[in-house]
């Protein structure tokens, strides 16, 4: 009886979100999932699995990736915003989903009520690309011919709303030209036709393996820096003074996750972000690995959202 009446309060708190420390500090007891909002192949779903692979590792569980995609990655991190907050569903969200997309249509999840941070894991190094075969060798070439062009040029994106779709309403703005943007499911998509010729070009973090086989052409990186294995890529912000964009992913739980659950992964993320094999992983992926803290992650997030909602109005882009 004794035992019945502990699983029935247990389970009770459980429903309301309460979970005693001591379970608390007993998870993980079964199997994670962490909720990615893009497919599988692309730079955001491969940041994710480096981290799972290693948190597997350091809490003996298995902690699954679980691609939800679509809809710019809105359908993902809804299912993450709607999920148990026991700590047994976590998500690896995107800038673009958190801080964008809410500003550009209505959104079924709030971003700073419906999720708890746990902090940022990586930051894109993301670049322009063109099919080698298209008549311009630098981005310089390409934007004459855009200006003279107005129009005629696609960009494609991983979706209305996500960062690689903001990156480029950016670009064209700022060098003052007009593309015709083409949105996809993910990066694997827009790589896809950016490779068969059917789009001009791409912004997204994995084109370069595709640089180094010559298949595809680098015309920037979105970083401040160079890319440290394509040195003779130029940096946006050595194109077009006024870049600055980031394309950070974090990993994020329902609103509510027990506070010893989010000590836990907040501890041992650092630790991943610093493991070279990660490191290297990533980079050939065009991903950064960062290291974060809740709040950190919370106050960043706070900034973002009204200042990607004044980014909104200056670009003139449609609110849904």
């Amino acid at each position: 009886m004794r035992k019945f009446l502990l699983g029935a309060v247990v389970g009770a708190m459980a429903c309301l979100g309460v979970v005693p420390d001591a379970l608390a500090q007993a998870w993980p007891s079964k199997p994670v999932r962490i909720i990615v909002a893009f497919p599988a192949g692309g730079a955001t779903d491969a940041g994710a699995r480096a981290y799972a692979e290693k948190l597997s590792l350091e809490f003996g569980q298995q902690f699954v990736v679980e691609n939800r995609t679509g809809a710019a990655g809105a359908i993902g991190h809804e299912a993450c915003a709607k999920a148990p907050n026991d700590g047994y569903t976590l998500c690896y969200n995107t800038m673009g989903g958190i801080a964008i997309l809410p500003n550009i249509r209505k959104m079924p999840y709030d971003p700073v009520k419906d999720f708890t941070p746990i902090g940022r894991a990586t930051d894109a190094l993301f670049g322009f690309a063109s099919n080698a075969d298209r008549p311009w060798k630098t981005m310089q070439e390409f934007v004459a011919l855009a200006k003279a062009n107005p129009g005629k040029y696609t960009l494609a994106n991983s979706g209305i709303g996500s960062v690689t779709h903001f990156s480029g309403e950016i670009m064209a703005n700022g060098m003052g030209i007009k593309l015709t943007m083409v949105p996809y499911k993910g990066g694997v998509e827009q790589l896809q036709d950016a490779l068969a010729g059917h789009v001009d070009m791409m912004f997204e973090g994995n084109i370069f393996p595709h640089i180094k086989s010559g298949k595809l052409r680098g015309l920037a990186v979105s970083t401040p820096f160079r890319h440290p294995d394509f040195p003779d890529i130029p940096s946006m912000k050595e194109i077009m003074p006024s870049w600055n964009v980031s394309g950070w992913a974090a990993v994020m739980g329902p609103s509510g996750l027990p506070p010893a659950v989010v000590e836990r992964l907040a501890a041992t993320l650092p630790r991943i972000a610093d493991m070279p094999d990660v490191k290297e992983r990533l980079l050939g992926m065009g991903v950064l690995t960062m290291k974060d803290t809740p709040a950190d992650l919370e106050a960043e997030i706070r900034k973002q959202v009204p200042a990607f909602a004044e980014l909104v109005k200056q670009l003139g882009i449609k609110v849904e």
